[in-house]
């Protein structure tokens, strides 16, 4: 969801009312493991391109990983302004013992950005516990490569 606001810490009220738009819900069948859950919403900007990277499926399913908006339209309040990632664009990495990868921020350093997000070291998640790592974006065609 995605609402106005007239600063950090206030929405935007038109009377008496926040004007709030639903921009994703979890529609695909990998977002749907576990739980039904698009959640975690971090902004990537790139220039004047604009992502939101977020969180789907269930923590605990073995299958939690992010997926991607791109703002493709004018308005970034309206849904249709959006195009979603039919993929996953953050999902498990078994060789590098990365799964059930969730809930990244993103940090700018000069011209460089990372992304820091959480991880289990396993696919059952009752067997270690979250650990949080740090990897740099790198862009292709002016789309994220994770």
């Amino acid at each position: 969801y995605i609402a106005e606001m007239i600063n950090p810490y206030t929405f935007k009220e038109e009377n008496g009312k926040v004007n709030v738009s639903e921009l994703s819900s979890p529609i695909l069948p990998w977002e749907r493991q576990g739980w039904y859950v698009n959640e975690a919403p971090a902004v990537l900007y790139n220039g004047d391109d604009v992502f939101i990277v977020y969180s789907a499926s269930g923590y605990s399913s073995g299958s939690y990983c992010m997926g991607m908006l791109t703002l493709k339209g004018d308005d970034v309040m309206k849904k249709y302004s959006w195009e979603k990632s039919l993929l996953p664009v953050v999902y498990h990495q078994p060789d590098r013992e990365i799964y059930n990868l969730g809930h990244c921020s993103f940090l700018y350093n000069g011209e460089e950005i990372y992304m820091v997000y959480h991880a289990n070291r396993t696919k059952n998640f009752s067997e270690s516990p979250r650990l949080s790592y740090v990897e740099k974006v790198e862009f292709k065609n002016g789309r994220p490569v994770f």
